[in-house]
């Protein structure tokens, strides 16, 4: 379930960033997602439809193809806004009822969010089992704290500070800490930006050597296509992926594919004409891990 919320907050800000760097040319011809479809070699995984009132998106729905048997399940996700705070509602069914399993919530100042709330699991909805807050100065992230709660109260499990140069960021630490609570730097990511390619290494502190690397190339501002790389102990590669991504004629995703061994995953987006309100969702992180994919709620993965 979690796979499926992921994907589409992915796709939502991956979305709402390449409309910001085009916005100017999209005034007169703005169009926004209605169905993202998810294939794995060819095979239809999960089909999802957005709903909007006004301006504004209502729910996602899960409008997968079922093919003839004797249950069925499926996925949708609903926004209620009571701004500053704005709730996603997280829903579950089989064969047509329909579980309330999880919610999460966004918390924002002026319009920037500052809180990512997860409630649900063993704790039940109305308890947070997760956060990240986030910490700014001259409106740049400086620091994100983790917390989660184990059944014994939520605790701080890790956080992460940034370094700019230029005004781009440049570094980001990630800290442990031991029964002490003393936190020290166990890891960083390390930012290279080049005239058409932005390199993201996570590099272990004890040794210096990366153990993952991400490399985005860019053709006239737009993201065209990422490599990703990851190292083991014995600084060995054991894990590589290339994802392209395709536009159509107004600078608006419709494709995302991605090679992986021998699998081939492609995303498709289909859009309809209208404004949107995919923004709000951006998250003051949207240059850590992926680059462009904020919403990874293993935070401290």
């Amino acid at each position: 379930m979690k796979k499926y919320l992921y994907l589409f907050l992915v796709f939502i800000t991956l979305i709402s960033c390449q409309k910001n760097d085009q916005e100017d040319s999209l005034i007169s011809n703005s169009k926004r997602p209605h169905i993202v479809s998810y294939f794995e070699n060819g095979n239809i995984l999960n089909k999802m439809e957005y709903k909007y009132v006004g301006d504004q998106i209502a729910s996602v729905h899960d409008i997968t193809p079922i093919a003839d048997s004797s249950y069925y399940s499926g996925f949708k996700y609903e926004f209620d806004y009571r701004l500053p705070v704005l709730t996603l509602s997280l829903h579950t069914s089989y064969n047509g009822h329909w579980t309330h399993f999880s919610d999460i919530t966004y918390s924002y100042t002026n319009a920037r969010l500052d809180q990512i709330d997860i409630y649900g699991g063993e704790l039940g909805i109305g308890q947070i089992i997760e956060s990240q807050v986030f910490s700014y100065d001259n409106n740049r992230l400086v620091l994100t704290i983790i917390e989660k709660d184990f059944g014994d109260g939520m605790k701080m499990t890790g956080k992460r500070d940034y370094a700019y140069e230029n005004q781009k960021l440049k570094r980001c630490n990630y800290y442990s800490h031991s029964n002490s609570e003393d936190w020290w730097v166990h890891r960083y990511q390390s930012y290279i930006y080049s005239e058409n390619h932005v390199e993201v290494s996570t590099i272990r502190q004890a040794d210096s050597l990366y153990f993952d690397k991400i490399t985005h190339t860019f053709d006239n501002n737009q993201l065209v296509y990422s490599e990703y790389l990851s190292r083991n102990i014995h600084d060995e590669l054991e894990y590589w992926q290339e994802v392209f991504y395709t536009y159509d004629t107004d600078g608006y995703l419709i494709e995302e594919k991605t090679e992986k061994d021998d699998d081939t995953f492609i995303t498709t987006i289909e859009y309809e004409l209208g404004k949107d309100n995919l923004d709000l969702f951006n998250s003051p992180e949207n240059q850590i891990y992926e680059f462009w994919n904020p919403f990874n709620f293993q935070f401290d993965k």
